[in-house]
């Protein structure tokens, strides 16, 4: 059985959007410091997805966080429990990790995770744009987006929500002057003693809510048989733009919208768009 050509690519554009089972759905980080009980963790439980525009998360446990202590001291930094402890020789600590998501995720909100067994410290959790230096320039640009911070006791979660949502791409306008250079986005977990203190304080990590979005369409059209006033235009120039059709004709540009597709040509299709191959 043939399809039309545009059933396929709104298809393709749904087919990514297929929702797979919860993962971890309910369950909490690993006990605290001294094994005191966690409260009930408020992180929104919706259905994660593998491909899709709905919720998906990404979890940043303590492995993937760098510790930047003023002193490079990487022995101001332990596990215990499963979290971050800093040291307590250490009264001021800063650990740091990168969003490492593909281009075009739509980050809607990120959630740090920590404990503090009591209201000794002060935690700062922030979501930063970083934006390298333009070629000659004398140093990049970095900018808060969202920071929140917390003096409480006790298993602690701090949501952080951007708004409107950050959107990964390759370069970034940190400094909002105009011109964007190659960059990343980065969380950041403060601690704040005080002083010396002997009191449990720990990080876990952060949870990341996402979703996957189609590209903007561009002003003008790619194929002369789709205007931009087509109701599948955003669909075939997201195909177009990805790499994954090149029309069925170059002189005119055409998509022959209403063509039948072959299982041949849905091979290469779906080949293109998942990515797949197999071992050398």
């Amino acid at each position: 059985m043939t399809r039309p050509k545009l059933v396929l690519a709104t298809a393709l554009c749904s087919v990514l959007l297929l929702p797979a089972p919860p993962a971890g759905a309910g369950q909490d980080a690993q006990a605290p410091p001294g094994g005191a009980p966690l409260a009930t963790s408020t992180v929104s439980r919706e259905a994660p997805l593998a491909f899709g525009g709905n919720a998906q998360y990404a979890v940043y446990p303590p492995p993937v966080w760098s510790a930047e202590d003023g002193t490079d001291d990487t022995a101001a930094v332990g596990l215990d429990g499963g979290y971050l402890v800093p040291s307590t020789e250490v009264n001021e600590t800063s650990y740091w990790a990168t969003i490492d998501l593909p281009f075009g995720a739509s980050i809607d909100s990120v959630t740090g995770i920590a404990y503090d067994a009591e209201f000794e410290a002060y935690l700062e959790f922030s979501v930063k744009a970083l934006e390298t230096s333009a070629v000659g320039g004398s140093g990049g640009a970095a900018s808060t987006l969202a920071s929140d911070n917390s003096d409480d006791s006790g298993y602690q979660e701090i949501p952080l929500t951007l708004d409107p949502p950050v959107v990964v791409r390759l370069d970034v306008d940190a400094d909002a002057d105009g011109h964007a250079h190659v960059g990343a986005w980065i969380m950041e977990f403060h601690v704040s003693r005080g002083a010396l203190l002997s009191s449990p304080v720990g990080f876990w990590g952060a949870v990341v809510h996402w979703r996957r979005t189609i590209s903007p369409a561009p002003a003008t059209a790619t194929f002369s048989d789709v205007s931009t006033e087509h109701w599948a235009f955003p669909f075939v120039e997201a195909l177009a733009a990805s790499g994954i059709t090149a029309g069925c004709s170059e002189d005119p540009p055409l998509y022959c919208p209403d063509d039948p597709i072959t299982r041949a040509q849905m091979a290469i299709y779906l080949s293109a768009a998942l990515g797949l191959h197999w071992p050398q």
